[in-house]
Formats: structure tokens, C-alpha cells, sequence
């Protein structure tokens, strides 16, 4: 089956404006890769029309102020959104419980800043096929 040539449109969400750009750099250094926004909170990302910016994948932690990454991924999910989402958890006992509110995937917050793992991460998720 051969490759698409569209890069995979990640959309990142996190508190911490940092860790984003962390991980935007990161993320820029894949071909098939493209950081297509951002937000601060799950308020924010729930207040976008993310229809008029496709996305492929959602990543956001899992805890930040207001609305966290467990509630706006039951939300998003709820709305019908087509985007996989990726939930950061630095606690292993929420990874089952993400999949439970519609994350396609969970994974520590630390481990997604060594080089080429959330980028593979994503690879993995965008293949996935639902059941």
C-alpha cells in the first residue's frame, strides 16, 4: 500500500506553552509530521471549530486547569470528532481509563519528549483502524 505524501496534521494541547514548543520542535523534525496549532487548555481547544482546521491527532495532557485532557476528549468524542487523541498521563492508572473516554492512545508525559517516540506514537494511532 503506498505512502500518502499529506503530512499527518497533529494539533498539540498543553498548559504549559514550553512543553508544547518542545514538542512542536521535536515534531518538526519528522517529514510526515506537521504541527498544524495549538491551545493552552481544553477550553480553548473545545471553543475551536476544529472542522475548519483538520486535524489527524489530538495530543494533550491529561491535566491542566479548567477543563483537562480526560473531559475534552469525552467532549470531542461526543461531538463526533474524526481525530484520534492522544492523552500525556504521567500516571500509568489512567491510560485504560483515556481509552474509556475515547483516546486512541495514552502515553507518559516524559517518554514523549525522547526523539522520534510521540512521532511514532502518532504513526501508530493514524494507522490504527477502528473497531
Amino acid at each position: 500500500m503506498p505512502m500518502s505524501t499529506d503530512p499527518i496534521r497533529v494539533f498539540l494541547v498543553d498548559d504549559d506553552e514550553g512543553f508544547r514548543g518542545a514538542l512542536r520542535k521535536l515534531l518538526g523534525l519528522e517529514q510526515d509530521i506537521a504541527v498544524v496549532g495549538e491551545a493552552g487548555s481544553g477550553e480553548e481547544l473545545l471553543s475551536l471549530d476544529l472542522n475548519s482546521l483538520p486535524t489527524d491527532v489530538i495530543v494533550m495532557d491529561i491535566k491542566m486547569p479548567g477543563i483537562g485532557g480526560l473531559e475534552a476528549s469525552r467532549r470531542l468524542k461526543e461531538r463526533g470528532t474524526k481525530s484520534k487523541i492522544i492523552i500525556f498521563t504521567q500516571f500509568h492508572w489512567y491510560i485504560s481509563y483515556a481509552a474509556s473516554l475515547g483516546a486512541s492512545a495514552a502515553v507518559y508525559k516524559l517518554a514523549a519528549l525522547e526523539r522520534g517516540a510521540l512521532a511514532d506514537i502518532i504513526r501508530l494511532v493514524v494507522q490504527s483502524v477502528d473497531a
